[in-house]
């Protein structure tokens, strides 16, 4: 939960420094300059939390591809009004260092009408493995951490 907190805290910093574009920050550099540092961090961030093991939002397609050539990265489509997701996010939480060497990435299943066509997803609470070309290499519905870890290809992408 703790990883989570630290992430939506993150993109709320990083979302009002989107809004103030063009203005200096209290260092005199320019806000736009400022953004750039952001994404920058964000990637560290996301690079950070994919070494340690854990949930990580979705970021794009392409960013997932470039993360399934050296890890196995699966797309886990959930809804924030959905009992079973929030269950199983709280149990990668807590269960994030057996999650070590996976890319767990976060789709919002109410938002991801072109993923959830890409990949035929019916259904909240599924996992798709993807490969470096954006393949399918495993589809599952339901789980925590070890159907999760059950179900993986842990081969090399």
């Amino acid at each position: 939960m703790k990883l989570f907190t630290i992430i939506t805290a993150f993109f709320f910093a990083l979302s009002f420094g989107l809004f103030a574009s063009g203005e200096k920050d209290m260092a005199g550099q320019d806000s736009h300059d400022s953004m750039e540092m952001d994404s920058m961090e964000k990637d560290d961030t996301m690079e950070m939390s994919a070494m340690s093991g854990g949930l990580m939002d979705f970021v794009s397609m392409d960013k997932a591809m470039m993360m399934a050539e050296e890890t196995p990265t699966v797309l886990f489509f959930n809804a924030s009004w959905c009992p079973t997701c929030r269950a199983a996010v709280k149990d990668f939480e807590m269960n994030a260092m057996k999650l070590e060497g996976i890319n767990l990435l976060s789709v919002d299943y109410d938002d991801s009408a072109d993923l959830k066509q890409k990949y035929e997803i019916t259904y909240q609470h599924t996992f798709v493995q993807i490969d470096s070309m954006g393949k399918v290499l495993a589809m599952w519905n339901g789980g925590e951490t070890e159907e999760l870890l059950k179900q993986i290809k842990m081969d090399k992408m």
